[in-house]
């Protein structure tokens, strides 16, 4: 007569469809906030990335006592230094950045500093730094312009947003400052 039984130890196919099942709603659940997190990511280093182009045309104004210009083109999604002063950007001699995937340069009317203008969203538009380290106007040619009524007394503001409607902007005050800023809310009216 046997005492011992003789099962084997192991899991039943009920349970490991139970726990295949859990693993899949589980996944399914998070998979949207992860693609969230990933293009909110792109938005903010994006606007990181404008930032450190802006800082790199002043610091390079003031290195070589001359004006500096950052220029973006909104068409080709694109942005940088105008190192050559034609008032274009292009891949050859300047240096020349690209928007992340899923995020565009956009227009907004409320700027999270007061009365700062928007730097339009046109073919081609810029900022210049003077030998000082101060801004300067650019005109739609792309040269500086020295005008200084045509430059905003604010500051300027870009924006630009992703696909999940979250929004950030670079801001420059008219001494040279440059921050970023990031919103959630609708038509970025709430900035951190």
């Amino acid at each position: 007569m046997r005492t011992q039984d003789n099962k084997q130890a192991g899991f039943s196919l009920l349970e490991v469809v139970i726990v295949m099942g859990l693993i899949i709603a589980m996944t399914a659940a998070v998979i949207p906030n992860i693609n969230s997190s990933i293009q909110n990511y792109r938005l903010y280093a994006s606007a990181q990335e404008i930032a450190s182009q802006m800082q790199s045309a002043r610091l390079r104004a003031v290195r070589g006592n001359a004006v500096c210009t950052f220029l973006m083109s909104a068409s080709g999604r694109q942005f940088g230094i105008d190192m050559d002063g034609d008032g274009i950007i292009s891949s050859s001699a300047d240096v020349v950045m690209t928007l992340n995937a899923n995020v565009s340069f956009s227009n907004l009317s409320t700027p999270p500093i007061s009365n700062a203008a928007t730097l339009s969203t046109g073919t081609k538009t810029g900022i210049g730094f003077t030998p000082r380290g101060t801004l300067t106007a650019v005109a739609s040619s792309g040269l500086p312009d020295f005008n200084p009524a045509n430059l905003a007394a604010s500051g300027y503001a870009i924006y630009l947003s992703n696909t999940q409607t979250h929004y950030a902007a670079v801001t420059v005050s008219p001494l040279g400052r440059v921050r970023t800023w990031t919103s959630a809310s609708a038509n970025g009216a709430t900035w951190k």
